[in-house]
């Protein structure tokens, strides 16, 4: 065992399990025919968000405000907006995370599965090996299982 494995932090369980809830309850995930796989969670709740970026990376951006109301709403009052942000990851990144929350997925759990059973740990052609190094090097020392990438 290396001094760098004595030093990796695994994620523990429950993190994992809290996780894999907000991405059943709010997340995005999807991987086009020919593209990266893509998770983003959009929430109002900051602090969260800054919670799923410590843990993979990603970045976390202000989306334009929503309305509070409904569209068709009557009400005299002026209509609010809420900011709202979005963290997102892809690739590799998603790929790892996804690979790792599965077994504590409920609701996306179909939709993960397929996702994953086409996945191949890839990043753009314009990445050089050591880039992509840096990348799972980057996920590892985050505490990432990469033993569960298909």
């Amino acid at each position: 065992m290396t001094p760098h494995d004595m030093m990796l932090v695994m994620i523990e369980r429950h993190t994992l399990a809290y996780l894999a809830g907000v991405i059943d309850g709010e997340a995005s995930v999807y991987s086009p025919v020919s593209g990266r796989t893509r998770l983003s969670i959009g929430h109002t709740c900051y602090p969260m968000l800054e919670f799923c970026q410590s843990l993979a990376g990603g970045v976390v951006r202000v989306n334009k405000g929503w309305p509070v109301c409904s569209a068709n709403c009557t009400s005299p009052h002026v209509h609010s907006r809420v900011q709202k942000k979005v963290w997102a990851i892809s690739g590799t990144r998603a790929e790892v995370v996804l690979a790792n929350v599965f077994p504590y997925l409920i609701v996306k759990r179909a939709k993960v599965s397929v996702i994953l059973e086409k996945a191949t740990v890839r990043l753009p052609s314009k990445y050089t090996k050591t880039q992509q190094a840096k990348v799972l090097l980057d996920m590892e020392e985050r505490g990432w299982d990469l033993g569960t990438l298909p």
